[in-house]
């Protein structure tokens, strides 16, 4: 299920390689002790699987649907 919403989430133009540098209209999301797992900057603060998404990329919080850049 999660591979398939990554797809679609792919599909959609969630991801933006190459939007961190220069980029400051987004927030960065926050590292967590887990590799491959970043804390949204928006509340409630989820933890989102970004494995597979280079660094700089653009990123969607599913619970909120806003944009956040993976560190």
């Amino acid at each position: 299920l999660v591979q398939r919403q990554r797809e679609d989430s792919y599909e959609r133009g969630y991801y933006d390689a190459g939007g961190y540098r220069g980029n400051t209209r987004y927030p960065v999301g926050n590292l967590t002790n887990q590799r491959g797992f970043v804390r949204s900057p928006y509340r409630p603060y989820h933890v989102i699987d970004v494995r597979g998404i280079p660094p700089g990329s653009q990123v969607i919080d599913p619970s909120c649907e806003k944009i956040f850049v993976n560190p």
